[in-house]
């Protein structure tokens, strides 16, 4: 895609800030849009009186020549490294080997930071959480929960967890039917900080048959 033509794009987590990029580089202006306060999604990082977590993605892995490209630009930069961590397999009570070990890395210091790299450069609002998208004359036009909004977009990419995009495509019909049938399973993260350190000679663990996985 080249040439003029201004750009919304919902959604800061790396999906959307990869679109962005790639959208800037092409001479488009992109405006990204987050209701958070900070780009991330999924690489967002939650800090507390008892540190920083991790709560959403805890590492990565590279499956894609594409995406190699990215992640040895964020190594040479020090935005990633890999994570040497020793992972056991828990199952009925018992430690096990982890097999098939790919390796992981994650954003340093923080996982945020791979977002926060992405988002260099470009327009970014946080805390406006879009709630509607319509067309006219114009172009699209996105409706804020603060009842403010913003017209004249030749494009929108909507990047966003199903369910929340439903909303937003109701100029495309088909898209918001396909979104509306997604069917997605919550997934909770237990956030906890101890006294001491636990006494365990492994960093992280999948675990079999239970209600945890991870």
């Amino acid at each position: 895609m080249s040439g003029a033509g201004r750009v919304a794009v919902i959604g800061a987590g790396l999906a959307g800030l990869a679109a962005a990029r790639r959208l800037a580089a092409s001479g488009r202006d992109v405006v990204v849009f987050d209701k958070a306060r900070g780009a991330g999604g999924r690489t967002s990082t939650r800090r507390s009186d008892g540190g920083a977590f991790d709560h959403g993605a805890q590492y990565f892995t590279c499956r894609s020549d594409r995406f190699l490209e990215q992640l040895d630009a964020w190594l040479d930069r020090g935005v990633a490294a890999r994570w040497d961590a020793k992972l056991v397999e828990l199952r009925g009570g018992q430690v096990g080997a982890v097999h098939g070990e790919a390796e992981r890395y994650v954003g340093t210091p923080r996982m945020s930071m791979l977002a926060r790299d992405l988002a260099a450069g470009l327009e970014l609002r946080t805390s406006a959480r879009a709630v509607r998208a319509d067309r006219d004359a114009s172009g699209w036009v996105l409706s804020f929960e603060d009842a403010t909004s913003e017209a004249g977009f030749d494009s929108l990419i909507v990047a966003t967890p199903a369910p929340q995009a439903v909303p937003l495509l109701s100029g495309a019909p088909e898209l918001a039917a396909s979104a509306a049938g997604v069917e997605m399973q919550a997934c909770h993260a237990a956030m906890v900080t101890f006294e001491t350190r636990p006494p365990l000679d492994f960093d992280g663990a999948f675990v079999a048959d239970s209600p945890v996985a991870w």
